[in-house]
């Protein structure tokens, strides 16, 4: 895992991470691989996950450096 990267994506992503936190999405896994952050949780809703999605289209439209696994 490339730390520098991680950090850098962690600052990018950090209103989703944020909206995760408040959203109570239950975190299970949270790192970098192959210059993607990847992150996997279980949301307490789809309209929650929905949210998140959204989060990350803003931050990205492309979403091309964030894997994102989130079920319900």
């Amino acid at each position: 895992m490339d730390q520098q990267k991680f950090e850098q994506l962690k600052s990018r992503y950090g209103s989703v991470l944020n909206a995760i936190q408040q959203q109570q999405v239950r975190l299970e896994n949270l790192h970098e691989d192959g210059g993607k952050l990847i992150v996997r949780g279980v949301a307490p809703s789809q309209e929650v996950k929905n949210r998140i999605w959204d989060q990350i289209k803003l931050v990205n439209p492309n979403a091309d450096d964030i894997t994102a696994d989130l079920s319900v």
